[in-house]
């Protein structure tokens, strides 16, 4: 429920942001003129110089001939597989098949304007693979159930995510490296990082961590006034400033997102865009991959389903699967390859018995607010609907404004993990600094309360699994001391819990079993209290934040049974609260071929076939401390040389 001005305000900002989308796109340097319709009964060629908008943003589909060969088939074009598609058909000789399930939502203007990166996390764009119940989190759902999500359309989940550009630590790649992963220790990966960024902001280009000769565009967004008081109480605590992409990450810095020149870049707009025209690179949309073809242990094709028939692509060089860390495993084990036992249960012939599927990683996250009382430090409805703020973005892409940027606006990197030595530890824990309205999900107002609590009063209702269940455990209680807000987001960077994705079914459009089994391992929720802790008692005491009256709210209306603030509520508040992430990973390990563990070699060559790799965060040993889909462009650069070099 909203009041009449809100409602007046939701309008405006609706009629704006229509304006805004057109004048962006006259704004667009480079925009395509035209695209090929491929007739599949006559296999003729039509070019289209126009389409004509009628309501709706099209999904345009170039249709393949059944059958026909290429060097390369990859699936799917998402943040790896675009990177491929663009690297390999660099090669003029090289013919590249392209598979997305997806279509084209490239124009549409929350893929554009990263602010609006909140809204729309579901629909057509999205795969959506809910998990089996869980055993030891999400307690406050009645089935227990998470949706994970992950990009469906050119561009993949960089069309779709929140932006933020993070490599990892150092020791996360040195770590893959000792565990059997020859050739991807951080020396090994850094000249793919490099080779991919194309770093915007002055203060980076001298970096020997950052480029300006690649096609993705990185930047800082402006800095806000409650970023000064955070890092200055950062400072206060001896914690050190840095680059959140240098090689240790124990720290604070200031985010880094995937944009250029004020707008989301992701791979669709840095990799694909530029090369979809090329004549030896075929795109198809719309495309799902259901089966991989192998004949005597050699990956020969796979077959599609488009518009609603049947398909067959062969490959006479490589099969490529990019669909990520559920969708690549979910085609490996349709098409024969994964656990022999689990395989035979359900009837498929096995091709290859290698443990397709397990040591499924999440990072899981845990939202608390922190109230404040200095005005100005937050955002406004009013700042967001200033003509005065959407007309800077839309003539200049750029300034301290809020459409250029995400809703998360710098981090904190910790070691709190039995007490290791915090100069040579890889971080454990992210705390992501977030301005309201404008959380992680849609807009909404925050109002604190200091007689009861503090809690939290939703005037537009959220629109995801996350906000929904954040916000049920603020009540309203008492509205006589309106105040603002602010979010920490505690991200497990290296859970100890390990999870599964199998089969349902043969049927490839049913969704594959997925058990993260979050929360498993104890010392998982023993660091997220630390974490608690850590912020309660350092962080919000420090005098920076104390002069704007930081004070951490405390759940009121969950854990009522147990001790404010002891380790037993703290733990009843995780297990009901804490929240699945969006950073999976690790369930075609990569590795050495005589580890039972693994499933690709560090060539990233399927074990046991012939011609056919997995190019996505699925082939990582372990989770890296921080968001993913930098990582994922990188192992697609690394993996287009290798593949090219054979």
């Amino acid at each position: 429920m909203f009041f009449r001005g809100e409602m007046k305000a939701r309008w405006t900002m609706c009629i704006l942001c229509l304006h805004l989308a057109d004048l962006a796109d006259a704004r667009e340097t480079g925009r395509d003129t035209y695209d090929y319709i491929i007739d599949k009964g006559t296999g003729q060629c039509t070019e289209i110089n126009e389409i004509e908008y009628n309501g709706e943003f099209p999904v345009r589909t170039e249709i393949n001939t059944s059958g026909e060969k290429s060097n390369c088939s990859v699936f799917s074009a998402g943040s790896a597989g675009s990177v491929l598609a663009n690297r390999l058909s660099e090669n003029p000789e090289m013919r590249v098949l392209l598979l997305e399930a997806g279509g084209d939502e490239s124009t549409r203007l929350n893929r554009i304007v990263p602010m609006m990166s909140a809204l729309g996390l579901d629909g057509p764009a999205f795969w959506q693979y809910p998990t089996v119940p869980q055993n030891n989190t999400l307690l406050d759902l009645p089935e227990r159930v998470a949706n994970l999500a992950a990009g469906k359309l050119l561009g993949g989940s960089s069309m779709v995510n929140y932006l933020i550009y993070s490599r990892g630590s150092s020791l996360d790649y040195d770590g893959w490296e000792s565990g059997g992963a020859d050739g991807w220790g951080f020396e090994d990966v850094l000249p793919y990082f490099l080779k991919a960024e194309n770093v915007q902001t002055p203060e980076l280009k001298n970096s020997e961590y950052h480029s300006s000769d690649g096609p993705l565009g990185v930047s800082e967004p402006p800095h806000q006034k409650l970023g000064k008081h955070l890092m200055d109480a950062a400072t206060e605590l001896g914690i050190v400033e840095g680059d959140c992409n240098q090689p240790h990450l124990i720290g604070v810095c200031r985010t880094q997102l995937t944009t250029k020149r004020g707008k989301r870049h992701s791979t669709y707009h840095a990799y694909l865009k530029p090369a979809k025209h090329r004549s030896n690179l075929r795109i198809l949309k719309n495309a799902l991959v259901t089966k991989i073809l192998i004949e005597n242990g050699v990956a020969t094709g796979v077959e599609y389903i488009i518009d609603t028939l049947p398909e067959t692509a062969i490959s006479n060089r490589e099969v490529i699967v990019s669909a990520g860390a559920i969708g690549s495993p979910k085609l490996l084990m349709l098409s024969g390859i994964g656990p022999r036992d689990h395989l035979e249960e359900l009837g498929i012939e096995v091709k290859s018995d290698l443990p397709v599927g397990e040591n499924f990683q999440n990072q899981m996250s845990l939202a608390l607010t922190t109230c404040i009382d200095r005005p100005g430090l937050t955002i406004t409805m009013t700042d967001l609907i200033s003509p005065k703020t959407i007309a800077k973005y839309i003539t200049t892409g750029k300034g301290n404004n809020f459409y250029n940027a995400n809703q998360i606006f710098f981090h904190q990197f910790f070691s709190l993990h039995f007490n290791v030595n915090l100069s040579i530890s890889m971080s454990h824990i992210c705390f992501d600094y977030l301005r309201l309205p404008m959380s992680s999900i849609i807009i909404f107002k925050g109002i604190c309360h200091r007689k009861h609590g503090y809690s939290i009063f939703v005037q537009f209702v959220p629109s995801n699994q996350f906000s929904q269940r954040y916000f049920q455990h603020f009540r309203l209680e008492n509205t006589t001391v309106p105040r603002k807000v602010s979010v920490q987001v505690f991200s497990l960077l290296h859970p100890k819990s390990r999870g599964t994705v199998q089969l349902h079914s043969t049927d490839p459009l049913e969704p594959p079993r997925v058990d993260p089994n979050y929360l498993d391992h104890p010392d998982d929720v023993t660091l997220f209290i630390k974490s608690i802790r850590y912020l309660a008692n350092n962080i919000l005491n420090t005098s920076s934040l104390g002069r704007i009256g930081a004070k951490l709210a405390r759940p009121s209306s969950v854990c009522g049974d147990h001790v404010t603030d002891s380790d037993a509520y703290w733990e009843c508040v995780i297990r009901h609260s804490a929240s699945a992430g969006a950073q999976m990973s690790s369930t075609c390990k990569m590795g050495s071929t005589a580890d039972p563990t693994t499933v690709v070699d560090p060539q990233l060559r399927v074990k046991g076939i012939d011609r056919l790799r997995v190019v996505d965060t699925s082939v990582m040993p372990d989770m890296i401390s921080g968001n993913t889909n930098a990582p994922a462009i990188m192992i697609a650069e690394k993996a287009a040389d290798i593949i090219k070099g054979n």
